[in-house]
């Protein structure tokens, strides 16, 4: 896994096991380079957290705050998950794994991988959450963010 980008503050270590018993809970499996990536930091900041979408639709970009930790967080991606999994407005294909400052979420596919937004703070009248496509992948995402502008 290259990770071209630099990664701050993270959590105490974790193993293997702590991320099969999120999957287990919740019926999912993290993709590979995900699967690495909390084995090696559990959460943190990015130095570069500033991503502009091929397909971007809004006007600034997305700002990306925080990675959620597996354990021993503030935020942790078990607290996100069952707050989210008690709520029926939550799409339950899409696991989020950090947020942005203003309460919405970075998460990725369960069946593809791919990285999408999740605007929790802006859901319509029918109770569906927009969701925007990001990035093909976790490392692209982590790999194409750039200095705020």
């Amino acid at each position: 896994m290259q990770i071209k980008n630099t990664v701050t503050k993270s959590d105490k270590a974790i193993e293997e096991r702590d991320l099969r018993d999120l999957e287990d809970k919740y019926g999912f499996k993290f993709p590979q380079d995900i699967k690495r990536f909390y084995l090696q930091y559990n959460g943190g900041i990015l130095k570069k957290h500033y991503y502009i979408s091929e397909e971007e639709t809004v006007l600034d970009g997305f700002i990306f705050q925080k990675f959620y930790s597996i354990k021993y967080g503030l935020a942790t991606l078990d607290m996100k998950m069952e707050l989210n999994y008690a709520d029926d407005w939550w799409p339950k294909e899409y696991i989020p794994f950090g947020f942005d400052g203003g309460g919405n979420s970075y998460c990725f596919h369960k069946e593809s991988g791919k990285i999408y937004y999740i605007y929790e703070d802006d859901s319509s009248d029918d109770d569906s959450v927009p969701v925007e496509y990001i990035a093909p992948d976790f490392i692209t995402f982590i790999n194409n963010m750039i200095e705020e502008q």
